[in-house]
């Protein structure tokens, strides 16, 4: 069964971002609760860009 393209840029996106965030964490040495709060943030601030976008429309 072939995948979606959209799905499988997904998955690799997916891998290549795991990798680099666990990169950072060892380079930091993040709590857990360190990363939490970072990726809340990052959250934060993605779920306020797309609002502003949606407030341009």
């Amino acid at each position: 069964m072939k995948l979606h393209p959209r799905h499988e840029l997904r998955q690799k996106a997916e891998v290549e971002a795991q990798l680099k965030l666990l990169g950072i964490i060892k380079k930091y040495d993040l709590s857990y609760g360190e990363i939490f709060t970072i990726l809340a943030k990052l959250m934060s601030n993605w779920a306020r860009y797309l609002k502003k976008d949606e407030d341009k429309k």
